[in-house]
């Protein structure tokens, strides 16, 4: 992870002016280090940072991989707009036990920020199962001898431990969530689990093993295989293509009987999206105010009749499987035109063309690939209706991801993911050429 200040590419935000000093790993170390309760963790060697979740003007939260010479440790900061982090910590700590010789949880009031010590989180409360003994999760899972390995986590909303025997193979994996998140999670996996034949060619979904509602984990049958991100060459493309014909099954499954209708490319959504990057970055405030308006004025009324969609199609939440792809992490489904998530897809491949993480050919290659097994399964969407989504999800998840994940490389490209957005509709109003035309 870069540690390019933020300032090199957001404007000052008055209501969280630490937020500099927190997204740099140089100065956190020095912080971290001297505090008694990171200093139990052994002498201090280095400081990552892992992931942010930035609100302009309202919050930043910040996942740190904090070493040692004893090991690994991830720290979270939770930093609040001036006055208000003194009443979040004695709320934090007047949950905790009497702790000897610092407690897990600590304040920087310069800082108006509170920190958690993994595996203590401010609304994950049953996090701890994650570092305890084997016993509480085979207990909750009913499988002996098993252990665990944390894969993800996201304060404040989930995390994710693999469940491994003596040998270390994978038996489960278990995912934790915020309460208000397990609900739907578990809804949707169970339900869309088993509207599926378990031989279909073209899609896998994993199996519910259980579900401990005490502690809010949902245990998921692991998935072998190679993730879609991680092929190359050849391998990649057919990968691509069996992602497609994947997503396209996915889409002809009857939804769960409760799901939300997809809003994140909604008009309302990406007028804030814009506000939210201009306020951000002054420097492409009226170039993201210009796409909201060209985005108005050529607004897509879906014609099809909604589809259930995965809600976060990427290729990381492809698995490759012998000819088929299982898709993974349904915690986003929902029920909207298929064209938003082909749009979505497709804006991802873009961003990593304008960021310089593939080229022109290999872009056209791999949207071509996904399309053409899109449509072995399914029919295309209408070709204007994708690319609108397109645009907009390059301004409302791209763009508005570099912003509030704090992204070094989409924030330095800003400029050319909005222009590559407003050309996308601007090819749609001419009739330019798309690989869903052939």
């Amino acid at each position: 992870m870069t540690s390019t200040p933020s300032s090199v590419w957001l404007a000052p935000d008055p209501l969280l002016p630490q937020r500099e000093v927190l997204l740099d790993p140089h100065a956190m170390e020095e912080r971290l280090r001297a505090h008694p309760a990171v200093q139990q963790l052994g002498n201090i060697t280095g400081c990552e940072r892992r992931r942010v979740k930035y609100r302009v003007g309202e919050s930043l939260r910040v996942l740190y991989r904090v070493c040692s010479r004893d090991g690994e440790y991830l720290v979270s900061a939770r930093a609040f707009a001036m006055g208000k982090s003194t009443e979040a910590y004695r709320r934090a700590v007047a949950t905790l036990p009497a702790c000897n010789p610092a407690p897990p949880i600590f304040h920087e009031a310069e800082l108006e920020t509170v920190f958690w010590l993994f595996p203590h989180d401010r609304k994950l409360p049953s996090l701890s199962v994650f570092s305890s003994r084997p016993r509480d999760l085979t207990r909750a899972v009913n499988m002996p001898g098993v252990r665990r390995r944390v894969v993800a986590y996201v304060p404040e909303k989930a995390a994710t431990a693999q469940c491994l025997d003596t040998h270390g193979d994978v038996l489960a994996y278990a995912k934790l969530y915020a309460e208000d998140n397990q609900a739907r999670s578990v809804r949707n996996h169970c339900a869309l689990y088993h509207r599926l034949s378990t031989d279909d060619p073209y899609l896998r979904l994993p199996r519910v093993l259980g579900y401990a509602a005490p502690q809010r984990l949902l245990f998921l049958e692991p998935q072998m295989g190679q993730r879609v991100t991680d092929l190359r060459g050849v391998a990649l493309r057919t990968g691509l293509r069996q992602f497609g014909a994947a997503v396209a099954r996915f889409h002809q499954l009857p939804a769960p009987p409760v799901v939300s209708r997809f809003t994140r490319l909604d008009l309302d959504h990406l007028v804030q999206a814009a506000g939210l990057i201009g306020q951000a970055r002054p420097d492409v405030a009226e170039h993201a105010a210009n796409l909201v308006k060209l985005l108005a004025e050529h607004r897509h009324s879906p014609t099809a009749a909604p589809v259930c969609l995965h809600g976060d199609v990427h290729a990381k939440n492809g698995i490759a499987q012998h000819g088929r792809v299982a898709l993974i992490d349904l915690d986003q489904v929902a029920l909207g035109p298929a064209a938003a998530e082909l749009g979505s897809f497709l804006a991802s491949l873009h961003y990593w063309r304008c960021v310089g993480l593939l080229t022109s050919i290999e872009e056209r290659e791999h949207e071509a690939a996904f399309l053409e097994g899109y449509a072995t399964v399914g029919s295309l969407p209408d070709t204007d209706a994708v690319r609108w989504y397109t645009a907009a999800a390059l301004l409302s998840e791209r763009a508005l991801r570099a912003v509030n994940r704090i992204r070094e490389q989409g924030l330095l490209h800003l400029p050319k993911i909005l222009t590559t957005a407003r050309e996308l509709l601007l090819d749609s109003c001419v009739g330019g050429h798309s690989p869903l035309e052939g």
